[in-house]
């Protein structure tokens, strides 16, 4: 069915319906744009029965509304909220009230918000808001989880300037404001203890502290346990991020000597895999496959104690649960020969993990072999079955290997291993494309690049005599770097999940509260050296206070700037670079002409202290004083000014979307409070949202604050337009009318020849 002409997709809907949606959300399900324009403007210019019928349809999948990027659906979600005048005596401090009713027969009554009339009250003028649509009122039910996340993801800011969802926001921000001045509170009493700790250890202070992070840890969890890993950090793609996660292990397992213990988040992978496969509905023949996995997954980890090198053990643990992921859920998505060609070679590699000679080398054979699992798979899917057999025997040599490896001489080993190296060379290269889902692409992939750049590192490999697997990850490296520059869309894929993985709110509270653990056993064991405690106390500040910043968007006067911040330091990082290169460039230049020595001193401190106004004097005309002078124009006048105007700019910018930004906030804490109330997730009872507030007072424009100069030039010219458009209007009406008088002066006319042309033939 084509998604192009809207006609033919509503036609269709009507005639046969399409798993049982309504076509607004159809359309936006297959992301196109076009109809969903179409249907909106359709039921924008409804008449009321037909909205309010529009409305009942949607509501079971209103939350799927904010996936769509349609710039008419902020005049859709004005046209679910109805609104009439009244007058009532009320405190106007109260104002806005917010409640939810069944229906909307109520919405004039006090019981709703539970109020009785107070004739000690002034009378005033109000206006009565309520929904069309009905939306989620128990905070919790999974309707209105499914809605919070919806808004919190959404990439249409319009939908926070819509009053419905402003006063949907307000109502759950009031309901659970006192959980997020909770979770505020624990965050800010957590950096006063570790201040006072830093400052004086004491034994009661340590147990408050332990207290307040067990509370903080429990929190996590259970919002980890609730939503899901994936979502839990921020919606990232699961396949990219694991792979990504994957080569890092790797990579990892190749360049650090021993000095990170892996093994905990190892256990803590496993057991939330654990609870992840157990939460779905197994099949017999699937529950096998998860019990081997679990079986050999758990052997691996009781190896770890008598393990001879734990570090790369612990890394290939990490990695054999990465796999173990998607071999359950690849199976379960009817990828049978996929996961039976996965599970044969990873079962014979591991088989012979512990009957080898040299297990550091079988380790690095490894971890080659895993890498590039899911390309090898998704390739052999896409042959012709003499094709795929070859393919599979392929596959069999890296298990094959491992185990010839325990017979054969180590000169024919040496051969296979060269072999191996080109074979995940070749699958290395298949990789983006098989992201891409287009296997003519995939085949296309190996064009004269590749086979070059193998044979170079094959030339090198026999002249240098460097192990393969270094000149292998050489060559990745090389590939990532030329992808960049390229703009490869996989890498920018990596780099946008990696980058919302990193700089997440979550993923800093799980740092935050492995910091603060190792902090608690150092206190009890004094195992570090004077360094390592001194970067340990300074780990735990950072952490801790940037993460306790979040706590200011409990009040309403500090909420935005949290955002502001951050938005600030994104719009001044392509400058800071050039600011960086120049101030680097003239202590070079500085240091060379006093003819000091290369210390960081003398390079970077001195020539950064001249940016803050630490100013030598001299008194005499050289090249070291026309060197400060340019360095005075530049950086102090020209660079920093600039760095002003810069922050102006971004702050007019901001200020034009600061009032969606102020409900963003809302709505991601509230998010965060909701996704924990597991229990809650049944009760999804749907009602009507009713309001009463000023006329004046409207969610749109009750900020007095300063909002930048864009956005007065713009209330400035709406002011103006708005009157020329009202008398336009006017003009449009007065003429349509004056055509109408003129058609049926016109008609008379017609009338009056055609009775005069009769009455000429009655007188013949």
């Amino acid at each position: 069915m084509s998604l192009s002409n809207p006609q033919i997709l509503i036609e269709k809907f009507i005639l046969e319906g399409i798993e049982e949606v309504t076509p607004l959300v159809y359309s936006i399900r297959n992301k196109s744009l076009d109809c969903t324009n179409y249907i909106f403007t359709h039921i924008i210019d409804s008449k009321k029965k037909d909205l309010r019928f529009a409305a009942f349809q949607i509501g079971p999948n209103f939350h799927e509304l904010f996936m769509s990027t349609s710039n008419l659906l902020e005049e859709f979600l004005e046209k679910m909220l109805e609104s009439e005048k009244m007058l009532v005596k009320v405190d106007k401090w109260e104002l806005p009230l917010i409640a939810f009713s069944v229906d909307t027969s109520s919405k004039e009554s006090f019981e709703i918000f539970g109020l009785q009339e107070n004739e000690m009250y002034e009378i005033q003028n109000i206006q009565v808001k309520c929904s069309i649509i009905i939306l989620p009122a128990i905070t919790g039910s999974y309707m209105s989880y499914e809605l919070l996340k919806s808004l919190t993801f959404t990439k249409n800011l319009s939908v926070f300037r819509s009053e419905l969802i402003r006063y949907y926001i307000k109502y759950k921000w009031n309901l659970l404001w006192s959980f997020i001045f909770f979770q505020t509170c624990l965050m800010w009493t957590n950096l006063a203890l570790i201040i006072y700790l830093i400052v004086k250890e004491e034994f009661w202070c340590v147990i408050a502290f332990i207290i307040v992070n067990a509370l903080m840890l429990l929190f996590e969890l259970t919002q980890l346990f609730s939503i899901g890993f994936f979502a839990y950090f921020g919606n990232v793609n699961k396949h990219i991020l694991l792979y990504t996660a994957f080569v890092l292990l790797a990579i990892a397992e190749n360049i650090l000597e021993g000095d990170v213990k892996m093994f905990f988040f190892g256990v803590w992978v496993f057991v939330y895999l654990t609870n992840e496969l157990f939460t779905k509905i197994f099949t017999q023949r699937q529950c096998i496959v998860v019990f081997f996995w679990l079986f050999l997954a758990g052997f691996i980890l009781l190896t770890w104690v008598q393990a001879a090198n734990w570090l790369l053990l612990s890394f290939i643990i990490l990695e054999n649960l990465i796999l173990f992921y998607f071999i359950i859920s690849l199976n379960f998505e009817g990828h049978h020969l996929y996961s039976a060609i996965l599970n044969l070679k990873i079962l014979l590699t591991l088989f012979s993990l512990f009957y080898t000679k040299d297990l550091l080398i079988l380790l690095q054979i490894i971890s080659l072999n895993f890498l590039t699992f899911e390309a090898t798979a998704y390739q052999a899917l896409s042959q012709k079955t003499w094709e795929l057999l070859l393919y599979t025997f392929i596959l069999g040599i890296p298990p094959a290997l491992s185990i010839l490896y325990y017979f054969i001489d180590e000169l024919i080993i040496e051969i296979l291993y060269y072999c191996l190296i080109i074979v995940y060379l070749g699958e290395y290269l298949i990789i983006p494309s098989m992201f891409q889902s287009n296997i003519k692409s995939l085949r296309s992939t190996f064009k004269f690049t590749g086979p070059l750049i193998l044979f170079l590192i094959i030339a090198l490999e026999f002249y240098s005599g460097i192990n393969m697997i270094y000149m292998f990850f050489t060559y990745l490296v090389l590939d990532l770097l030329l992808r960049a520059w390229k703009k490869d869309k996989f890498l920018r894929d990596v780099m946008k999940n990696g980058t919302k993985f990193l700089f997440n709110w979550n993923t800093i509270d799980l740092i935050r509260v492995v910091l603060c653990t190792l902090w608690v056993l150092e206190y009890f064991y004094k195992v570090a050296d004077k360094e390592l405690i001194v970067l340990l106390n300074w780990s735990v500040v950072l952490v801790s206070f940037t993460r306790g910043l979040t706590g200011f968007r409990c009040f309403n006067g500090t909420r935005y700037y949290v955002r502001l911040i951050l938005s600030s330091i994104l719009d001044i990082k392509s400058f800071l670079i050039i600011f960086f290169y120049t101030t680097f460039a003239f202590g070079l230049i500085s240091t060379v002409l006093k003819k000091e020595s290369f210390t960081f001193e003398n390079v970077w401190i001195k020539s950064f202290h001249l940016n803050l106004g630490d100013l030598d004097s001299y008194q005499e005309l050289n090249l070291i004083y026309l060197m400060f002078l340019a360095f005075s124009i530049i950086n102090v006048i020209i660079m920093l000014n600039l760095l002003i105007s810069i922050l102006g700019d971004s702050f007019d910018r901001f200020q034009i979307t600061a009032a969606e930004i102020d409900f963003i906030e809302m709505t991601d804490a509230i998010y965060e409070i909701e996704s924990i109330m597991f229990w809650k997730r049944s009760n999804n009872y749907m009602k009507h949202l009713i309001a009463w507030d000023f006329p004046f007072n409207s969610q749109r424009g009750e900020d007095e604050v300063w909002e930048g100069k864009l956005k007065l030039i713009e209330n400035r010219v709406t002011s103006q337009i708005d009157p020329i458009a009202q008398d336009m209007q006017a003009v449009k009406n007065t003429v349509s009318s004056l055509n109408e008088k003129i058609n049926r002066f016109e008609e008379m006319i017609v009338k009056v020849s055609e009775i005069h042309s009769a009455m000429k033939l009655e007188s013949k």
